[in-house]
């Protein structure tokens, strides 16, 4: 049919028709042929005949077809990989680019070929262009490279390696753009993981000193307290050092919790009391240009059965985190309150702690992501992204929840929900000052490294009537106990030792059969030991009162 319209054309005077098609011989093989037609004219103008010049052109078919498909399974492989590949010119001018490269630089295959790599990122291409100079005139590989990307529309890290290849024999450039973003991101994550890592180290040690330095104070201050009158003002300025060392005492703990994860050690806990305290520490970190506004209710004390130290890290956090949203100052508000949750008992209770700033605010996005860890808006020098997480970490840990309500330009307000608690049976009791029971002539054995801290034991005790004997290390007070180990009714060591930590100084004397009570004494608040083992075995925490050691001393013998 195809046949008979060109002759029909042939014949009404068209000019030479060329086409190829397929041909099926008498022996039913296929061909390919070639076809140039063309019609011939009298004088006259009359069609008289049509010449048909055919050329077999199977072997270029089928060549052809063979390399369409080489180029389709190259193609699709080029474009499976997970790098974007862009060849150019060695001006910088895209020839061909694969799909990975066209997602990578978010534009459509035809806006990118011919247009020049450098205004994909005209701030910061400049790199690419450098290293294109470089591998112009080595004609070999580039040492990969970084690029940060600055598209229209995301900021991207990249790393580039570029080669010179010849393509249609000219030189072009193929360059493989890699997304390392996660991959910095991790390393980055990484890094502060390592200097959060140090950070517990560091505060560890921090930590068993000062905590030695404010047991001496909170000791010395006792004694002072015991002998000034109550009421004058000599005994308030006590109270208060006691006050401030309590609170220094709260700082460390909530230092150790946040370099090293600290468990929480839950007790019924006057939120109320931890609140007020941390606006009292809060105030001096914020700037004269922060009004600090407190809903707290006077009347009556709201519980949470938690870690004190923690929760004021929360607070902590959240209050800063507010600070730094204003920067040329505003009102923060710090209130706490108790809602019900429904028509239910104690279990539609809760205690709620809320800090709302005047800030910035956040936008959808940055709220999404708030709790992820090093996450941050702030310049690298001023955040680790840290704070958030670890308060979404210590309120999960307490069985509450976190609600964050914010606009850009509207400030942020972080409501944070705990259960009910029911304030302890001895809440609002005077704690006893100084009380003595028949302890009078019982053998200490008192081994701690700290000068201090060993001579105001050692007095505090003898004072009580307690019959002391010091030692500075756990050797020296292994010699003195296999001295006499039938002359001791208590043994108090410290857990952090020279030359024989407290704890293998007691091991050693429990295997040579001693089975005097012991009191363990660290700083640090990751110690923990047994005390439903067969011995017994009480650990007490630095800093701590006299008063807390004479009560441990009187139920342990």
């Amino acid at each position: 049919a195809r046949l008979r319209e060109r002759l029909a054309s042939l014949g009404a005077g068209s000019p030479v028709v060329r086409q190829e098609h397929r041909m099926v011989r008498s022996d039913g093989s296929e061909i390919w042929v070639s076809w140039a037609e063309r019609s011939l004219s009298s004088v006259s103008g009359a069609v008289v005949e049509i010449q048909a010049i055919g050329l077999d052109t199977t072997e270029n078919v089928h060549a052809r077809e063979a390399l369409r498909r080489s180029e389709a399974r190259f193609r699709t492989i080029v474009n499976s990989v997970n790098e974007g590949i862009l060849v150019l010119d060695p001006d910088g001018t895209v020839y061909d680019v694969n799909d990975r490269a066209c997602e990578l630089f978010d534009r459509e295959h035809a806006a990118m070929v011919g247009a020049s790599i450098g205004s994909f990122d005209r701030a910061g291409a400049e790199g690419v262009l450098v290293a294109l100079r470089d591998v112009r005139e080595e004609r070999g590989p580039v040492k990969p490279f970084a690029w940060d990307v600055r598209g229209e529309r995301r900021r991207w890290h990249a790393e580039v390696e570029l080669r010179a290849v010849d393509v249609d024999r000219r030189v072009r450039v193929v360059a493989v753009v890699r997304d390392v973003t996660y991959r910095i991101r991790l390393e980055e994550q990484l890094q502060q993981s390592q200097k959060m890592e140090a950070m517990g180290t560091l505060a560890t040690g921090v930590a068993h000193d000062f905590n030695n330095v404010l047991t001496a104070i909170v000791g010395h201050a006792e004694i002072a307290r015991a002998e000034v009158p109550s009421g004058t003002p000599a005994a308030r300025s006590i109270e208060g050092v006691l006050s401030a060392c309590d609170q220094a005492a709260g700082v460390t703990r909530s230092l150790l919790t946040f370099g090293r994860g600290t468990a929480a050690r839950p007790t019924p806990t006057d939120l109320t009391a931890v609140v007020g305290s941390t606006i009292d520490l809060l105030r001096p970190l914020l700037p004269d240009a922060i009004e600090v506004a407190c809903e707290i209710p006077v009347a009556r004390r709201l519980w949470v059965h938690g870690d004190g130290s923690q929760l004021q890290q929360v607070l902590l956090n959240l209050a800063l985190n507010g600070r730094d949203a204003m920067p040329d100052g505003g009102r923060l508000t710090v209130a706490l309150r108790e809602e019900r949750t429904g028509d239910g008992g104690e279990d539609a209770r809760q205690t709620v702690l809320q800090v709302a700033d005047s800030g910035s605010g956040m936008s959808d996005e940055v709220r999404s992501r708030v709790m992820e860890p090093f996450f941050t808006t702030k310049p690298r020098e001023r955040g680790t992204g840290l704070g958030m997480s670890v308060v979404h970490g210590i309120v999960t840990a307490h069985r509450g929840t976190i609600r964050i309500d914010s606009r850009p330009g509207h400030g942020t307000c972080v409501s944070v929900r705990f259960p009910y608690c029911a304030a302890p049976p001895d809440a609002g009791r005077p704690e006893p000052r100084g009380a003595r029971r028949s302890i009078d002539g019982a053998r200490i054995l008192l081994v701690e490294d700290n000068d201090q801290v060993r001579d105001l034991l050692d007095h505090a005790l003898t004072d009580r009537g307690l019959a002391v004997t010091s030692a500075r290390d756990g050797v020296d007070a292994l010699e003195h106990y296999r001295d006499g180990p039938d002359g001791f009714d208590l043994l108090v060591f410290d857990v952090d030792l020279p030359r024989m930590s407290g704890t293998a100084c007691l091991a050693e004397i429990r295997k040579s059969g001693g089975r005097q009570p012991a009191i363990l004494i660290s700083g640090n608040p990751d110690i923990t030991i047994d005390e439903d083992g067969p011995d017994v075995v009480r650990l007490l925490s630095k800093p701590f009162r006299m008063d807390e050691v004479a009560a441990l001393i009187e139920e342990l013998l």
